[in-house]
């Protein structure tokens, strides 16, 4: 779960960065990058790349606020 205005990266070494922006996507957020890290992502040698996906939650609208803000059990 995350909060309005949230941000979350993930870097993994796999090649699931289409994966991962389809699930950001899903899930209403905003990819803010969404790339290889080259030479500087290599965690053991050359051949294993690592990629980076990063995303944001929308900030809520102020009449979402106010409909939170009201909201009771009833």
């Amino acid at each position: 779960m995350l909060k309005p205005s949230g941000h979350i990266m993930i870097i993994d070494t796999g090649r699931n960065i289409n994966e991962y922006g389809q699930v950001f996507q899903d899930a209403g957020l905003q990819i803010s990058q969404s790339m290889g890290l080259g030479f500087n992502g290599w965690w053991a040698t050359p051949l294993t790349d690592s990629y980076v996906v990063a995303g944001n939650k929308p900030a809520l609208k102020r009449q979402d606020k106010i409909k939170k803000e009201n909201w009771s059990y009833k």
